[in-house]
């Protein structure tokens, strides 16, 4: 650690962090959802809703799986999506979706951050538009 600068960031995490890089899952060329990375009975039991309800931090409803939020308040998703999605929204309107019944994946990292007041609808109207994309 340079006590001048704080602690040294990977570079990796740099370019994900301004938008220069793709997350991992998506950078392993659909490995997850194809079975290769999680055996498809694992995946499901995994994603499979353990804990629902108020969320103390966020303060509304959320839904966990093993470690993978599931389709709630705190992640909101078009009615498609709501059966086997799981992924995390993230600051300023970002969001990661994988869905093995649909076949679908997807991040969304917006260069401009919005106010979570502002009731921006780009990550929800980009999930429901690649979602009608696949039938």
């Amino acid at each position: 650690m340079d006590a001048r600068r704080g602690p040294r960031v990977p570079p990796a995490d740099v370019r994900l962090a301004c938008g220069r890089d793709r997350p991992a899952p998506l950078r392993q060329d659909g490995h997850l959802l194809a079975g290769r990375i999680l055996r498809p009975d694992t995946l499901r039991d995994a994603i499979r809703p353990r804990a629902s309800g108020p969320d103390r931090t966020m303060l509304v409803d959320s839904t966990f799986g093993l470690g993978f939020m599931r389709p709630a308040q705190t992640f909101a998703t078009p009615e498609a999506a709501r059966r086997s999605a799981f992924g995390h929204a993230g600051a300023g309107g970002s969001i990661g979706l994988a869905d093995p019944d649909a076949g679908l994946a997807l991040a969304y990292l917006p260069n401009l951050m919005s106010h979570p007041a502002a009731g921006d609808l780009r990550a929800y109207r980009l999930t429901e538009a690649a979602y009608a994309s696949v039938g």
